[in-house]
């Protein structure tokens, strides 16, 4: 095996075990803490007859919203339930992070980037609120994977 396979299978494993990290970081305690302030304001309209008219008085984006609302329609209303989604959402966008950096950087700053992002305590605080910032995060890492994308395809 040559070195750059083995550095490429180091960096893989590398990238690999932070999104290990970022889950279990996540998805684990998801109910130490009971729901706060703003969190039950959010269950709130999510629970709402009409969630939509609740929101015509809202200046955050409804999609957070709607879908906790699908959420929990499947999984429950427990602490754990509710988080669990922002959970999710915020490890699926390390894997496109992931993704993104190993494209645009160097092997050792995509590893070193992914790994901050998932054990940085405001980034596993921020994973496990019910509100809408696990969305903001996916939706910036989404931008980013599509601007790399159709830069390179310019590009090509």
């Amino acid at each position: 095996m040559s070195e750059g396979a083995r550095k490429t299978r180091r960096v893989t494993l590398g990238l690999a075990l932070a999104l290990a990290a970022r889950a279990w970081l996540r998805l684990t305690a998801l109910d130490v803490h009971s729901l706060w302030f703003d969190e039950c304001g959010t269950l709130a309209i999510a629970l709402a007859e009409d969630p939509l008219a609740d929101l015509r008085s809202d200046r955050h984006p409804p999609l957070s919203f709607l879908a906790l609302r699908a959420w929990i329609r499947v999984f429950g209303e427990s602490d754990v339930a509710v988080r669990s989604l922002p959970a999710l959402l915020s490890c699926a966008t390390l894997v496109l992070f992931a993704l993104w950096t190993r494209r645009v950087a160097t092997a050792g700053v995509a590893l070193l980037s992914t790994w901050l992002l998932a054990v940085a305590p405001y980034q596993v605080w921020m994973a496990q609120e019910v509100r809408m910032y696990p969305f903001v995060e996916l939706g910036a890492a989404l931008v980013l994977c599509g601007g790399e994308l159709a830069t390179r395809r310019k590009l090509a």
